[in-house]
């Protein structure tokens, strides 16, 4: 699946959902939706997060609840017009950008800190006599 592909986990549990930030392969646990250039990332991801309830109504096993592909076609959908479509990825693509760069920056932070704790916890490294 190509970056930018709306992954929806589709059992056990279902609805989560995840955006491809690159090349991806999934399994049969996910639904991946790669949205056309009309509609857009954005627009799909929120509308599956709020079309979730109806999904999981849709959805039926006796295990644990999964909802088939050939269900997910069905799912009632009212697609905007494309100026309006256009509108809301150009207000949502920002705020996407900057969550990529704060996970990035997190994962970062993360590895820093996995690195740097041993280190302190030995005492290999002290900073006591840094001034903060």
């Amino acid at each position: 699946m190509p970056a930018g592909t709306v992954l929806f986990s589709s059992r056990a549990p279902i609805g989560y959902i995840a955006i491809a930030d690159g090349k991806v392969t999934t399994n049969q646990g996910f639904k991946s939706v790669v949205p056309n250039s009309n509609v857009g990332t954005a627009f799909v991801y929120f509308f599956l997060k709020n079309a979730l309830p109806t999904i999981e109504n849709m959805a039926s096993g006796s295990t644990f609840k999964e909802i088939s592909g050939s269900t997910m076609r069905t799912v009632p959908a009212i697609i905007p017009d494309d100026k309006n479509l256009q509108k809301f990825a150009n207000f949502c693509e920002p705020l996407f950008q900057q969550q990529r760069i704060l996970e990035a920056e997190n994962r970062c932070l993360a590895s820093l800190r996995d690195t740097l704790l041993p280190h302190l916890m030995s005492g290999e490294l002290d900073i006591s006599v840094i001034d903060i």
